[in-house]
């Protein structure tokens, strides 16, 4: 294997696996010795084929043939369908999918002797500088560029010839259970975007004032380096060692989330900070706790009563998964790259906790799952959730022992809460999740918290040798990469002097200089005033466009459904359309991170139909595409746009006032601030 020719083709092929994934194309390029015996051997087809192991990868009759049996039993073949092909072996089953499939393509092949092998001996650097196609050589890889491939509604598949089953049994029932999930999440994902995404932008900029004169969360970045955090969630568990924090508290930074604040303070426990991230109004989570010995940390678009909050002080923690937070922090100019946001509040404190430097992170109450037929803590705003096994069935059922207290306890119009809890608890007793716990035994919870125990996982994965993760919760799920230990002795190991929290915080000009807080205040309400200003102008110079669209669109519309394809002016509105989306993506929506964060549901299924069905012109595709356009132009799209609009404009009345509070010009007295 020293000829030019191999050598060129591995060169040749890592070069492009080099541009998407160079730890691979090092990796490979290093793995001179193969490990296991191996030999080319000719199939009665005449084609080669690589055995591995006295193992043939392909078929010893006519490895084409079967690469084509496998491609036409394919169940989704769409421009968005990711297919997963499992093993690389010669290339056989990747050319096929290279040459016939429409949608994407990632290969997995487990074993560095065989890419090696492969990558010498084949030229396949026209299959591999394809658009959307990548080689892997762990799972982990898998879901990383699974983030990049997928688009709303995607299908995955999942190939492989019989050879791999046979060689790695394990790895290929670890691979579909990954791959299942991976499939479920980006999906939850995605439909979260889609349904909160205008949520959280609108409530951010309805928002700005009280963001603005908080203090950024940056301001105390490694400020407690070293320092014990403690993260107190509401999992039943958390009444069963919550008293123990007690004597520890002056020697640690307490973190709590809102479920768990009174059973917190209920046990003589001062949490430092407060973490809010809910845009729903359950301000109700902490009814009757005086907060004014607390921090906040909050996410800018949190329900507006939480920022309203008379706490010690509120510190903004920006996600970097959001289009109103990015745009804001990067408006502000702070690097967000570590600001992450995984769905659960919990998540929000140790990231919140890392940001400050805090080693170990110590959890407690982050069952994550459901123990004892318990959901929350007795004391937590949502103690009256239970999760009971029916003794008949043996079937699991979520619900409250008290459904009115429970209903109240969301914050939301009560009859929609009513309708929202009845399809909520019957979605998760029918979909019971069951998962390790610490003891070795199998627990039930909902897909929702195994997903979170893979983020907890995944972080100790990545972050293990910068931060040291203790899991102190008494029972509940396991969290691999986590030490299990009970929180005395989590706390007696890891603990030093005596600190005060407070303290440390003073010690930071910003918040002991009244002067520098003020100016800081001021300058960033400018700031943001103006860039307010920007995103209305923008909007307002490109209506017309948005609204010669709507003309254009509702002439394509209406022949679309009347099924006219074939009408002489269809194909001229199909055109107009398609190029009046194209200039109001480059002059509006890709313009400003505001406006894609209000239209992003309408805009992105528009836009994704767009590119996968360009050839596919019929009476069916187009009445979906008449649909997709008048929600983008007519209906929603269009009353987003405008209260967009709306908001903005009043939003930067406030902030304009707010300006003239500062240097003097208006007394805040005759001023409300939203």
């Amino acid at each position: 294997m020293e000829n030019t020719a191999e050598n060129n083709n591995l060169t040749n092929n890592l070069k492009i696996i080099a541009k998407y994934n160079p730890k691979l194309a090092e990796k490979i390029f290093k793995h001179t010795q193969i490990g296991a015996d191996f030999e080319f051997i000719e199939a009665k087809s005449g084609d080669i084929v690589l055995n591995y192991k006295n193992l043939a990868l392909h078929s010893t009759s006519d490895p084409q043939e079967e690469a084509l049996n496998i491609f036409k039993n394919l169940s989704h073949d769409e421009k968005t369908t990711i297919n997963v092909i499992f093993g690389l072996g010669l290339g056989y089953l990747f050319k096929r999918f290279t040459m016939s499939v429409k949608g994407k393509i990632v290969v997995y092949e487990p074993n560095i002797d065989i890419l090696r092998i492969t990558l010498e001996v084949a030229d396949l650097t026209a299959e591999l500088s394809k658009s959307g196609v990548v080689i892997v050589d762990s799972i982990k890889d898998i879901e990383k560029f699974y983030e990049h491939l997928y688009v709303d509604g995607a299908e995955l598949t999942l190939s492989f010839t019989r050879s791999y089953v046979e060689m790695y049994p394990k790895v290929f029932d670890k691979l579909i259970d990954e791959l299942g999930f991976i499939r479920g999440l980006y999906a939850c994902n995605y439909k979260n975007l889609f349904e909160k995404s205008r949520h959280w932008t609108l409530k951010g900029i309805i928002n700005t004032y009280q963001t603005l004169r908080a203090y950024d969360l940056e301001h105390l970045r490694n400020k407690f380096v070293n320092k014990p955090a403690v993260i107190i969630s509401a999992g039943p568990s958390l009444d069963k060692n919550i008293h123990q924090l007690k004597e520890f508290q002056d020697k640690a930074v307490i973190f709590s989330v809102g479920t768990s604040t009174k059973t917190a303070v209920k046990h003589g426990i001062k949490p430092d900070f407060l973490t809010i991230v809910e845009y729903n109004d359950c301000v109700s989570q902490i009814d009757g706790l005086d907060l004014s010995d607390m921090n906040l940390i909050l996410h800018p678009s949190a329900n507006k009563k939480f920022h309203k909050l008379k706490a010690k002080k509120r510190f903004t923690y920006y996600p970097n998964n959001d289009f109103f937070s990015k745009w804001l922090a990067q408006k502000m100019g702070i690097d967000i790259t570590d600001y992450e946001n995984k769905g659960t509040v919990s998540l929000c404190a140790v990231f919140s906790a890392m940001i400050m430097g805090c080693s170990p992170i110590i959890l407690i109450g982050q069952d994550l799952a459901y123990v004892d037929g318990k959901c929350y803590s007795k004391d937590s705003a949502y103690k009256d959730l239970v999760c009971i096994k029916d003794p008949e069935t043996g079937k699991y059922e979520v619900g409250p022992i008290d459904e009115e207290n429970y209903i109240k306890s969301l914050g939301i119009d009560k009859d929609i809460a009513k309708k929202y809890t009845e399809e909520r608890f019957k979605e998760l007793t029918d979909s019971i999740y069951m998962v390790k716990g610490q003891n070795g035994d199998m627990l039930p919870t909902d897909p929702g918290y195994a997903t979170f125990i893979k983020y907890f996982e995944d972080l100790a994965e990545q972050k293990g040798n910068d931060f040291k993760f203790i899991n102190s919760t008494e029972g509940g799920a396991y969290l691999k990469g986590f030490e299990h230990i009970p929180l005395t002795k989590a706390l007696s190991q890891n603990i030093g002097n005596a600190f005060d929290v407070e303290e440390i915080i003073k010690g930071i000009p910003v918040f002991t200089d009244k002067n520098l807080r003020h100016k800081a205040s001021l300058e960033k309400i400018k700031t943001i005033h103006k860039a307010y200003a920007e995103t209305l102008e923008t909007i307002s110079s490109e209506l017309k466009l948005f609204e010669d669209g709507k003309s254009i669109v509702a002439r394509f519309s209406r022949l679309a459904k009347m099924n006219r394809i074939y009408d002489s002016n269809f194909g001229k509105y199909l055109k107009e359309s398609l190029l009046n989306f194209t200039q109001v993506e480059q002059r509006l929506v890709n313009k400003d991170m505001l406006v894609m964060g209000a239209l992003i549901s309408e805009h992105y299924k528009l836009s994704t139909f767009v590119h996968a069905n360009s050839e596919n012109v019929n009476q069916e595709s187009m009445k979906e595409l008449a649909t997709l356009l008048s929600n983008f132009y007519i209906k929603t799209g269009y009353e987003k746009l405008y209260e967009l609009y709306d908001t903005l404009k009043n939003i930067n009345k406030i902030l304009d006032d707010g300006i003239k509070i500062l240097e003097g010009k208006l007394d805040e007295s005759c001023y409300t601030k939203g």
